[in-house]
């Protein structure tokens, strides 16, 4: 929610309050949400469409004198519906960012460490960003983030002494520990491997759902990542239903989040230890709510 980041994210609830703040020079580039494309495309090929378009305001950009410095972008978007790009769709644009002659920044702050099965989600693709973010996952309940990049990259900060861009509690030592304990906690109880495991579960139980309760118009995800769209397939997005059910789950015990534009996903992440009876039990939590939410 700092100004860098808010010049990056799309959401007008953050932006709005501090748009005259912001410097225009953002550019933003089409997602290939399948589920709801951004412009006129065939399914099978929005991909291709979303990479094409890319290509073209880039290349428009740098004709006009501002050629990108970086492309930021979410392997998987979070908060915006858990939405999974089509197969072959991130190789594809690193390739066009490298032509363009900039950074790929990977965001994996939600995505990182374990998450959709991979331990950073690139890795599905087999992309290698310039930049890495991670977060959240990575303090073990302690606040920390970082950035991963070659160390050249990081010589622009050199001031040849006090560093150039700093905070008070920047790599806070307790915080740092908890990272490191964190990560040898995801190595040696492999639960990059026990995300990816959980996936059928997940997928077949959350369709189960669906069809159970036809509000849900869509279940997609990935590992430990998934999102129940309520609305949507030719009713209109059901923001207020899907409250209803993060209120209903949260009384009987299981945490979830509304996201995407209408508040309307249902996103799910549970712990990577997640166990089966622990799992039997939310989901039929989440059944009840359903339910309860008519």
């Amino acid at each position: 929610l700092s100004y860098g980041a808010l010049r990056a994210t799309w959401r007008p609830a953050f932006r709005d309050p501090f748009r005259a703040a912001l410097a225009p020079e953002t550019l933003r580039l089409p997602y290939p949400d399948t589920d709801h494309p951004p412009f006129d495309a065939p399914h099978d090929g929005l991909a291709a469409a979303c990479l094409e378009e890319a290509r073209r305001r880039l290349r428009d950009a740098a004709e006009l004198g501002r050629a990108p410095g970086a492309v930021i972008v979410e392997p998987v978007q979070g908060r915006e519906g858990v939405v999974v790009p089509p197969a072959g769709w991130l190789r594809g644009l690193a390739a066009i960012v490298r032509e363009a002659g900039a950074l790929l920044v990977a965001d994996e702050v939600l995505t990182g460490l374990g998450r959709t099965g991979w331990l950073f989600d690139v890795e599905r693709e087999g992309v290698v960003p310039d930049v890495l973010l991670v977060g959240k996952a990575l303090g073990g309940g302690l606040p920390l983030a970082a950035a991963i990049a070659a160390r050249p990259l990081f010589d622009v900060w050199d001031g040849g002494g006090e560093a150039l861009h700093t905070a008070t509690f920047l790599a806070h030592p307790l915080a740092c520990a908890a990272a490191l304990a964190t990560l040898d906690a995801i190595e040696s109880e492999r639960l990059v491997e026990r995300a990816r495991g959980w996936e059928p579960r997940l997928r077949a139980d959350l369709h189960a759902l669906a069809a159970a309760h036809p509000p849900v118009a869509r279940v997609r995800g990935v590992g430990m990542l998934w999102g129940v769209e309520i609305g949507g397939a030719g009713a209109r997005p059901d923001g207020e239903r899907a409250r209803r059910v993060v209120e209903q789950c949260l009384e009987r015990g299981v945490l979830l989040l509304c996201g995407g534009p209408s508040a309307n996903v249902l996103e799910l992440t549970p712990p990577l230890v997640l166990a089966g009876d622990e799992w039997a039990e939310a989901s039929a939590v989440l059944d009840a709510a359903l339910a309860a939410s008519r």
